[in-house]
């Protein structure tokens, strides 16, 4: 991706035409980093799919079902090669397409032979998703590769010294580990015939070796030591390296005079490849491998941790399911931060980098403490750090080598938690999680690099030297918002000014703002346009960003955000700049129906902090298309500053408009007295505009605010004793404001309307017309009651 012109040049989005999205991973050791240059990998005609909750199946539904699904992919060219989870049927599915696609009865996946370079006008996954079968579709993307005993190495495994490395000998007065405890290596593979490991390796009591039968029924056949989703079969064995070096640090058996130790001298490893002998995968391999670890721990089998020593690249829907499932079942998931030196903050890099509180993202230290050159970092997304920088460990072929990397720093924590859980089996995850974090040791060094500023010390770890992390600097407190609906008046100007974005995806244009713009209690004098409908106001994203979400992303007004595209005349995307506002148009096609008909909407960012947001279609298939699939609302800089108008909802449609209203005008970070109501008067008027103690349905109320102070306020509402979900704002000028709007025409059932502003409050009963009265009837539902309040608010005027 490059910067051209204030724009970010993109490639087509056809190539990712998914809910889950996954590029190119690497072995997180810094030796086999792969450049950032490198083109995007894919195995060819392969696709990873969940199939379509409304239309899917499982062992409980007739075999017609079954045959439905196969006939729609048939017209597609496509079938299901293999299910990613448990038994025959699953969400989870790995699919391919074309006739001249051979099969092969062990269903193996063979990278050197399929790995192809991405065609970017690979419309597979858009016309499964077109046809409804699958909630998800991605091209199955490449993934690569990213203690004092007495055995003869350990003076040479500095990270498990009390000096530089995490005080293992300490620990090891404790524990030395237990073989209740398993550890899943996701990885390579591991040499399990390796001396230093034979004896700490799991071993699946219910499976007979070699015979060809899935003895235990958990529906893998010959999984003796764990599974292998390269071959598709039961023979982890590591051809690699990297995941045998990683099961090392993890549990290199100790005090048996050979080799190095581990964290733990006894434990068990079960080994999980979805790698090959290059270092490299795919996603279905990855979802596999962890559907599968998922299956044994709901089967009884005791995992505890889960270590990953590979990374980057972008969000999956898929794996971040998988990792999820994973926590529910009370498996912690330890992953490398990455090696490119980046900010993860600003970057994420996954897996390390889902939001589940489940995963432990782990940077790498060199022998002075220091972070690792090459290691990622994070204040708020990387949680702890570990040695990384020329570890000594197992090598497959009875071998010992030294790696760096973060791949190298993740088994020392993961390690060091199957520790922990030896010492003290009742202990949560959550549990385990918390201890890491506050026994961790300080150090200056990692202060605004990881989230504790701490380096793991497992002696602190097992004897519970807890020092607590110390709260967090309290941010400012963020702007509340009012969100109310206002009259559909777009500037009629805009859809004519200069173009600026003529593309699909990944194309964010710059735009330098001709004054400071209030958010969430931030100036913001730089803005980034997306094609797809959305706003951000701290930098653009790193990836492609159709996917829409429950929220607006972090720091982004999403005024549509969906899956859009802007790429054919006459769509685009326009921006009008002013003295004291600015619009953006976006004239653009639902990618899913290209064709039929163009989302219009205008977002005015105004200089005093207000937001308007219009929507209108040119077809009512467009509009019906997007209700579906869209997201309107804010975000600011934390996931709890957050304003949602709609998501996925029907009450987006044509002539769509809204306001959102910042409430802290008279916040320090804005400037301005604060203000704050303390009385309220409310009136009914006449058609002669005298007022009354009552208001009448379909007539105007005045609203009277007094208090003191200057700034904006926020205005609710209320029909009887049901709140409005919408809101407005008032001007507080001298601590006083006049108010004007209509009352809707509510059913008989509201007798009284009440107006809040603060602890301000007043009440008056709503009179009906007798004559047009009539019988109450059931309930008056919650679309219904938006309505009005949306009614009620879009008429809201100071006098």
């Amino acid at each position: 991706m490059s910067f051209i012109g204030g724009v970010f040049t993109s490639l087509p989005k056809s190539y990712i035409r998914a809910l889950a999205i996954a590029f190119p991973l690497i072995l997180l050791f810094s030796s086999a980093a792969a450049s950032a240059q490198e083109p995007l990998k894919v195995f060819k005609n392969r696709y990873v799919i969940e199939v379509n909750e409304t239309a899917s199946y499982d062992g409980a539904v007739s075999a017609a079902g079954h045959s439905r699904r196969s006939r729609n992919l048939e017209r597609l060219g496509a079938r299901v090669k293999r299910h990613l989870g448990n038994g025959r049927h699953g969400k989870m599915q790995l699919i391919e397409s074309g006739a001249h696609v051979a099969a092969d009865s062990a269903g193996a996946l063979n990278a050197e032979e399929v790995v192809v370079e991405y065609d970017p006008n690979d419309d597979f996954c858009a016309k499964l998703l077109a046809s409804g079968e699958a909630s998800s579709c991605s091209p199955d993307f490449e993934i690569r590769a990213l203690a004092t005993p007495n055995d003869p190495s350990y003076p040479s495994l500095w990270g498990m010294n009390a000096t530089s490395g995490i005080d293992a000998p300490s620990a090891w007065d404790i524990s030395t580990g237990s073989q209740e405890v398993i550890v899943a290596v996701v990885d390579t593979g591991v040499d399990y015939s390796h001396p230093d490991l034979a004896d700490n390796m799991w071993f699946n009591t219910g499976e007979v070796s070699g015979n060809g039968i899935d003895d235990d029924g958990n529906g893998y056949i010959d999984d003796v030591y764990g599974w292998n989703a390269v071959s598709n079969n039961g023979n982890p064995m590591d051809d690699n390296g990297h995941g045998t070096h990683c099961a090392g640090t993890i549990g290199g058996r100790g005090n048996n005079g050979i080799g190095v130790a581990g964290v733990n001298w006894s434990v068990k490893i079960m080994a999980l490849k979805f790698l090959n002998a290059n270092g490299s995968g795919s996603l279905s391999g990855a979802v596999s491998v962890l559907n599968y670890m998922n299956t044994m721990k709901q089967r009884g089998v005791n995992i505890r941790v889960s270590s990953n020593s590979w990374g980057g690249g972008g969000f999956s829907q898929s794996l971040y399911n998988a990792i999820a499932k994973a926590r529910d079942l009370g498996i912690i998931f330890v992953a490398a931060a990455g090696n490119e030196s980046n900010d993860n903050d600003a970057s994420p890099s996954y897996p390390a980098g889902y939001e589940l509180s489940n995963v432990v993202s782990v940077a790498a230290l060199d022998q002075q403490r220091n972070a690792a050159s090459f290691s990622n970092y994070g204040a708020n997304t990387v949680d702890i750090a570990a040695p990384g920088v020329g570890i000594l460990s197992t090598y497959p072929g009875n071998r010992y080598a030294s790696l760096s990397g973060t791949s190298m720093a993740t088994p020392h924590v993961s390690g060091a938690l199957a520790l922990l859980l030896a010492s003290e089996a009742g202990l949560t995850a959550d549990q385990a999680m918390e201890r890491l974090y506050a026994t961790g040791l300080p150090l200056s060094t990692l202060t605004g690099v990881v989230r504790t500023g701490r380096m793991l010390n497992a002696g602190r770890l097992l004897r519970n030297e807890s020092n607590p992390l110390p709260a967090p600097t309290p941010a400012p407190t963020p702007c509340n918002y009012a969100i109310s609906a206002v009259p559909f008046t777009p500037d009629s100007t805009a859809p004519s000014s200069t173009a600026v974005i003529n593309a699909d995806e990944l194309s964010y244009y710059q735009v330098d703002l001709p004054f400071t713009f209030p958010y969430f209690g931030r100036d913001v004098s730089q803005i980034f346009v997306s094609p797809n409908g959305v706003v951000y106001t701290n930098g653009a994203p790193s990836g492609m960003d159709y996917l829409n979400g429950a929220n607006a992303p972090l720091n982004s007004i999403a005024a549509l955000h969906a899956d859009l595209t802007t790429q054919d005349s006459p769509n685009a995307v326009r921006v009008k700049l002013e003295t004291n506002r600015v619009t953006i148009f976006w004239q653009a096609d639902a990618y899913g129906i290209k064709g039929q008909g163009a989302a219009l909407v205008w977002l005015t960012i105004n200089s005093d902090g207000t937001i308007d947001d219009f929507i209108s279609f040119e077809t009512s298939a467009t509009m019906d298309y997007l209700q579906s699939r869209s997201t309107i609302g804010i975000t600011g800089q934390q996931s709890s500053h957050t304003y949602t108008y709609a998501y996925n909802a029907s009450k987006l449609q044509n002539g769509f408009a809204i306001r959102y209203t910042p409430l802290c005008t008279g916040d320090p970070n804005n400037g301005g007295d604060s203000g704050a109501v303390s009385k309220i008067e409310l009136y009914g008027k006449n058609s002669k505009g005298r007022l009354s103690r009552r208001a009448s349905s379909g007539k105007k109320v005045q609203i009277s605010l007094n208090g003191t102070g200057n700034g904006t306020v926020e205005v609710s509402a209320a029909f009887n004793n049901r709140t409005c979900p919408t809101s407005g704002a008032a001007s507080l000028q001298n601590g006083s404001a006049q108010l004007e709007a209509v009352l809707p025409r509510v059913p008989d059932q509201f007798s009284s309307f009440k107006v809040r502003s603060g602890a301000a409050k007043k009440s008056i009963s709503i009179a009906h017309n007798k004559a047009r009265s009539r019988h109450r009837s059931k309930r008056i539902s919650s679309k219904r009651l938006q309505t009005l309040c949306e009614k009620l608010f879009s008429s809201l005027s100071s006098i």
